[in-house]
């Protein structure tokens, strides 16, 4: 028709993805082999924030230094002033598609409890793991105390289960598994991730990638040694419309179908 609009403009690309760095609280090292609770305490990643859609996209440890008592019930060995210390960082991916993800809420997996304080490094192979189930995305995963009876906990001491929240996204169905290599050593403590050169365990962005698994383990290593595995997900960063732009392109389209012929509930509409 020579009144026919040219065709409706595409939407604007979707924003580069928000990653936001949010690092956890330094807790003791005990320079021991051996590990303890509060190296257990600051084993996992701060939680990414779901209210504000965050993803978890990737995860890894720095030294600090740690004051004496800076967390309640945390003291230096031999109660020196200060000491060596270990954080964790998370990096989290701001992912809009969770807006419109089907399939409802957030789930919370929790694995068996098993040893740890006084164990060493090799003990959290396979043991320190966070698997998501399909179609959603870890937002944080996190050890956490015996909840058993006290009698228990003094029968059996030490013990943790490991906790992972994971959040609906959409897609997820291409990833890919990453190894960090076989840099940290079975014997060592907690301070052994820090006493190496540890690697970043982290997702691309720029692949719309985020995390839906992480886990020490000693495949692909030689004896001796464990690395860090994780799955990356492409979950797609949707366009983000407002509600008027969403009306004008659809009133574009619609004067568009008319012009060409369309039917009559488009001329209605």
């Amino acid at each position: 028709s020579p009144y026919a609009l040219p065709p409706s403009p595409p939407p604007p690309p979707p924003e580069a993805p928000t990653v936001t760095l949010v690092a956890g609280k330094c807790g003791p090292l005990s320079g021991d082999f051996l590990i303890t609770h509060a190296e257990v305490a600051h084993l996992a990643p701060p939680a990414c924030d779901k209210r504000e859609n965050q993803l978890l996209m990737g995860a890894y440890y720095e030294a600090c230094t740690y004051t004496n008592d800076d967390v309640r019930g945390e003291s230096c060995p031999g109660s020196a002033p200060t000491c060596d210390g270990l954080r964790s960082i998370a990096r989290c991916v701001v992912k809009h598609n969770q807006d419109v993800a089907q399939g409802g809420a957030c789930v919370t997996i929790k694995s068996d409890l098993t040893t740890l304080v006084g164990r060493r490094l090799g003990a959290l192979a396979a043991v320190a793991a966070a698997e998501c189930p399909p179609r959603t995305a870890l937002v944080s995963w996190a050890p956490k105390t015996d909840p058993r009876p006290w009698y228990a906990r003094k029968a059996e001491p030490g013990m943790y289960s490991f906790e992972a929240e994971c959040c609906p996204a959409l897609a997820l169905d291409v990833c890919k598994t990453r190894k960090y290599g076989c840099t940290l050593k079975t014997k060592y403590s907690v301070g052994g991730i820090v006493a190496t050169e540890y690697p970043h365990a982290e997702c691309d962005p720029s692949k719309d990638e985020v995390m839906t698994s992480w886990q020490l383990t000693t495949e692909g290593c030689p004896a001796g040694f464990l690395q860090v595995a994780t799955t990356c997900c492409e979950t797609p960063q949707f366009y983000n419309l407002t509600t008027a732009n969403a009306q004008k392109f659809e009133a574009q389209g619609l004067v568009a179908s008319v012009l060409r012929g369309g039917s009559d509930g488009d001329l209605k509409r």
